[in-house]
C-alpha cells in the first residue's frame, strides 16, 4: 500500500512575488506527486509581555479579505488550472508558527525572498546576491521541520521578458 506523498507548503505573505513562489512550488509538488499547501499567515505579530494577557482571538470575518487576497494570488499564478491541487489557508497565526505548523510533514517550505537593502542590519543576513533576509526567514531557516527553499529575488531578467533564474530556482 502507497502512502500519499508530503505537500510542498508555500508561505504567501500577499505580495506578487507569492506568484513566483506558489508556481516554484506547484511545478515541485507535481514532480513529487503531492499537493500545495498556500499559507497566508494574517495573524499580528504580536509583542507581549509576560505580565500583559493575551488578546482574544481574531473574529471568523477578519480572515475573509485574507482570503479573498490569497484567492487572487493563486488565480494569477495558475490561471484557474493548477498542475496539482492546491489547498488555501488563511491562518489566524503569525507567519512563524503558522509556517512551522504547516512545515510538519511536509516535503518542503517554498518562500521568496525580497529585495533588501545591500547592507547587513540587526535583523537580516546579507546574501551574495544583496538581499538581507528578514527575521520571519531567519527564524524558519533555525526552526523548520523540513527542509526550505528561498526564491531569490531575481537580479537579471533576461531580454525575452521570462524571469531570470539563479541555479537555486530553477534546480
Amino acid at each position: 500500500m502507497g502512502y500519499p506523498a508530503q505537500p510542498v507548503v508555500v508561505g504567501v505573505d500577499g505580495s506578487e512575488r507569492s506568484v513566483e513562489a506558489l508556481r516554484w512550488g506547484a511545478t515541485e509538488a507535481a514532480r513529487l506527486g503531492g499537493l500545495v499547501i498556500a499559507v497566508l499567515a494574517c495573524g499580528a505579530v504580536r509583542l507581549t509581555a509576560p505580565y500583559a494577557p493575551v488578546g482574544a482571538r481574531w473574529p471568523a470575518e477578519a480572515t475573509s479579505p485574507a482570503e479573498d487576497r490569497l484567492a487572487e494570488l493563486v488565480e494569477a499564478a495558475f490561471h484557474g488550472s493548477p498542475p496539482v491541487p492546491v489547498r488555501q489557508v488563511c491562518d489566524p497565526r503569525p507567519p512563524v508558527p503558522a509556517l512551522l505548523g504547516y512545515g510538519d510533514g511536509a516535503a518542503l517550505l517554498v518562500l521568496a525572498t525580497s529585495p533588501g537593502p545591500p547592507v547587513l542590519t540587526a535583523v537580516g543576513v546579507r546574501s551574495g546576491t544583496g538581499q538581507a533576509f528578514g527575521s520571519t526567514v531567519l527564524a524558519l531557516v533555525r526552526h523548520a521541520p523540513c527542509p526550505i527553499v528561498l526564491l531569490p529575488v531575481d537580479r537579471h531578467p533576461d531580454v525575452s521578458g521570462r524571469s531570470g533564474r539563479t541555479a537555486l530556482a530553477s534546480a
